[in-house]
């Protein structure tokens, strides 16, 4: 059975509001291409998750914005799974340290922009070069 996006956000979400996190839809305008969803921890630590449905990618604009907060130190990530989205709300509940500097979360973080860079390389393949007639690859 497939989870859709709505699924694993809505678990993801419920799951950290128990814990006590606060969470923000970011549905204000201008907001299409930012991560669905912040989630504010003690500590003044912020996180930021695109959810998608199990092997979902996010759309180009969304890889561009996703990229520009990484780049700018947030942390940002995709989840398109339950359990990984709860075990890295976990983490943030349990780490009061800064969590740029872990495995778990710069792992997660790199995974996040290799799935961006893959829908931006998509989008800027080149065009077929058309030689005597016949479609060359470049």
């Amino acid at each position: 059975m497939k989870i859709s996006e709505h699924d694993v956000e809505s678990k993801v979400v419920k799951y950290a509001r128990d814990k006590g996190v606060l969470i923000v839809k970011q549905t204000h305008a201008g907001a299409r291409s930012h991560p669905d969803r912040a989630f504010y921890f003690s500590g003044g630590r912020l996180l930021q998750i695109e959810f998608k449905a199990l092997g979902a990618k996010p759309t180009v604009l969304q890889s561009v914005t996703i990229k520009k907060l990484i780049d700018l130190e947030y942390t940002v990530l995709i989840v398109d799974d339950v359990a990984d989205g709860i075990a890295i709300v976990d983490f943030h509940l349990e780490y009061d340290g800064e969590t740029w500097a872990t495995e778990f979360i710069v792992g997660r973080i790199n995974k996040a922009l290799k799935v961006c860079d893959k829908v931006l390389a998509r989008k800027h393949k080149p065009e077929p070069k058309v030689v005597h007639g016949r479609f060359i690859k470049r």
